[in-house]
């Protein structure tokens, strides 16, 4: 049985170093069912046609409930979630369902981090990549 509980051991707004610091926890534990998941909520246009760039591979999803329950039809399909690769680029779209979220959940260690801490990077303001 695992234990699905996560407790935050570290916060911080850069993620150079919140890379960093988790690649030095991730040294000291069992790597044996180790995985990554990114979740992100994004609020503008720029944000969300970047981290698709950035992470072809995401799902956009809707968690507007209260929209949900007005239209349970969802043509748009993103309570269900959207692939990346299908998801309108059109900004009038993007804008009116703003915000989205996008997710990658249970990749292996090392396959999404540097992408998604370099558009955190930019996204922030941040200079530089992940070290």
């Amino acid at each position: 049985m695992s234990n699905p509980i996560a407790y935050p051991v570290f916060r911080t707004t850069d993620p150079v170093t919140a890379l960093r610091v988790a690649r030095q926890l991730m040294a000291v534990g069992d790597q044996q069912y180790a995985d990554v998941s990114v979740d992100v909520e994004l609020c503008t246009v720029p944000e969300v046609l970047r981290i698709r760039e950035a992470l072809p591979d995401a799902w956009f999803r809707k968690e507007d409930v209260e929209e949900w329950a007005r239209d349970p039809s969802d043509p748009t399909g993103l309570h269900g979630g959207v692939h990346a690769p299908e998801l309108s680029s059109d900004p009038g779209f993007l804008s009116w369902h703003l915000p989205l979220w996008a997710s990658m959940e249970y990749r292996r260690v090392g396959s999404v981090e540097e992408e998604f801490a370099a558009w955190w990077a930019r996204t922030s303001g941040r200079s530089g990549g992940p070290a």
